[in-house]
């Protein structure tokens, strides 16, 4: 707790700086000879002067030392204001003996009539929003109810929900007096409680005024993300293709076919088959295939997804001699995708608008994981000849295409921020306060990062194509299947949210410096900035006294 003891503004308020708040306990004069006679239907008694009471010159405004200067029986002048009371009705005129029951219809006659409010104490649950349109030249509170004498007492705006007191665009200087506005603990994710909020206005007056903000509340982590169980994009390798059995006579287009316009071309597969220096080798993977914009079409090429080329080595499958080398004739597995990178934590404020306070200090989003690399392509199959350079001979079919890449997992959105506890919000207003008490609670907690979502599983590869050779008692030969594309990378865990403030005046960058004497600050703590996954937890909420955003504060 500090009392602030700042300039002196007893220019701007009409009242001495001397002797602090003492004017608190002062007596008012004559108020021991002011009697309640009651009324006799129960209602409102007529105040009446001190026969002693000797009337003043000038104006009887609601004043620190309660006098009635004019001698009507109150403090302050009965004619030129409207009276609210908790016993009053809404169908009243808003005088002393008839007074309305609501803030919200006292400010509006007022306004309408050019006179001020006077407040009977008591319990007032509603939010007061104070416009040029309808708003009082100023408010005073500390009246009895009833017979409407000026005691050490504050009647309090205390709404079930929302900011008790908003002053928004006014024009004219308004004063407000020995008023208490209490406002409730949010319930609301990462919602927060503020007493008072003054905006774009010319210049408000508080004096022993009471303000007390409730707690803020704590953010409410984002649901995970969704895995992708689906394989691949539901995208397989294409099978390699088949060799063809040639007609009679027809004979592939290679060293040993005799020199004739008509031979045998290889079909391709996955990857064509070749035969050199009379051994016959697999033809390479076909390669990976994408998905289209318009979803599910598969092409045998490269695209955007298609991650690595196919790279299934053509191994040595049969040669004249009856060697055969099987290496690197399965397409290989596909990379894994590089997981995505956490969020940036939340930061230990929000930001100040014409609207209100905004917990905007939530972690960031974390990146998606990379797809996975597509799997190589399977090597060719078997390429055959029979016997006799002019015999016929049978081309090896290709191998299957790798399997695509799995998509990256998701990252998480950030985490919310805890809300404020904030007595006094002002935006590009000019604010003084005397004589007066601000207290908050703590801020709301910051929601934990929440972690990124799997990848997803890699597609299968495509099988290897057959081809038939006849010349041998007919035997099937195959091509090798493709690789598996790699998983996707995990997303990135999004950042924790920042904890709420708790802050006694928080002023827009720009707004005048707040000016105070004699102001007495009761703090709690700022909220706890929520846990980090693969980052650093977020900053616990600011807690302090008076803060102006990008101003020197003290």
């Amino acid at each position: 707790m500090r009392t602030w003891h700042f300039l002196c503004i007893s220019s701007l308020l009409g009242v001495g700086c001397s002797g602090g708040d003492t004017a608190d306990t002062a007596s008012a004069p004559g108020a021991s000879d002011t009697t309640d006679q009651g009324a006799p239907d129960g209602g409102t008694a007529t105040p009446e002067p001190s026969p002693a009471c000797v009337p003043k010159p000038g104006p009887d405004l609601p004043d620190d030392t309660f006098e009635d200067s004019n001698c009507d029986g109150i403090d302050g002048d009965r004619t030129a204001a409207v009276f609210v009371s908790p016993s009053g009705s809404d169908d009243s005129p808003g005088t002393l003996e008839a007074p309305v029951r609501t803030l919200a219809r006292a400010v509006t006659l007022a306004a309408a009539s050019g006179k001020y409010v006077l407040v009977a104490n008591g319990s007032y649950p509603e939010s007061l929003v104070l416009e040029n349109s309808n708003a009082p030249t100023a408010i005073y509170g500390g009246y009895t109810d009833k017979t409407w004498q000026r005691v050490e007492d504050r009647a309090v705006v205390a709404p079930p929900s929302g900011i008790p007191l908003i002053l928004r665009g006014l024009t004219s200087t308004i004063s407000i007096d020995r008023m208490s506005f209490k406002a409730p603990a949010e319930l609301e994710p990462s919602s927060s409680s503020v007493a008072v909020f003054a905006a774009n206005s010319t210049a408000v007056m508080f004096t022993h005024t009471t303000m007390e903000a409730g707690r803020g509340a704590d953010g409410e982590s984002p649901p995970p993300p969704t895995t992708d169980t689906s394989q691949g994009s539901q995208l397989y390798g294409a099978p390699g293709l088949p060799g063809d059995s040639p007609s009679p006579g027809y004979e592939p287009c290679g060293q040993y076919a005799p020199i004739r316009a008509e031979c045998y071309q290889p079909q391709l597969g996955g990857g064509a088959g070749t035969w050199q220096n009379g051994v016959g080798w697999g033809g390479p993977g076909g390669t990976g295939g994408y998905e289209t914009s318009t979803g599910g079409e598969v092409s045998p090429t490269n695209g955007s997804n298609g991650g690595l080329a196919g790279g299934g080595v053509g191994g040595v499958i049969y040669s004249s001699g009856g060697a055969t080398n099987l290496d690197s004739v399965f397409g290989f597995p596909g990379a894994e995708g590089s997981p995505g990178s956490a969020g940036q934590p939340g930061s230990a404020l929000g930001v100040v608008t014409e609207t209100g306070y905004t917990a905007s200090n939530n972690g960031t989003q974390g990146s998606s994981g990379t797809e996975g690399a597509g799997g190589g392509g399977g090597a060719g199959g078997l390429v055959s000849h029979c016997g006799l350079p002019n015999g016929r001979w049978l081309i090896g079919v290709g191998g299957g295409q790798r399997g695509h890449g799995g998509r990256g997992g998701q990252g998480t959105t950030g985490s919310p921020a805890g809300g404020a506890s904030i007595g006094l919000l002002i935006f590009q207003t000019d604010v003084s306060l005397l004589s007066s008490t601000i207290t908050t609670a703590l801020g709301g907690r910051g929601a934990d990062a929440i972690p990124g979502a799997d990848g997803q599983a890699g597609g299968a590869g495509g099988a290897g194509g057959y081809s038939f050779e006849s010349c041998e008692g007919g035997t099937w030969y195959r091509g090798f299947d493709g690789g598996p594309g790699g998983r996707g990378g995990t997303g990135g865990a999004g950042g924790a949210g920042g904890g709420g403030p708790s802050i006694g005046i928080l002023s827009s960058s720009g707004s005048p410096a707040p000016k105070t004497q004699s102001v007495t600050i009761n703090l709690g703590a700022g909220g706890k900035g929520g846990f980090g996954i693969g980052a650093p937890n977020a900053a616990n909420g600011l807690t302090k006294e008076i803060h102006q955003i990008g101003g020197v504060t003290p």
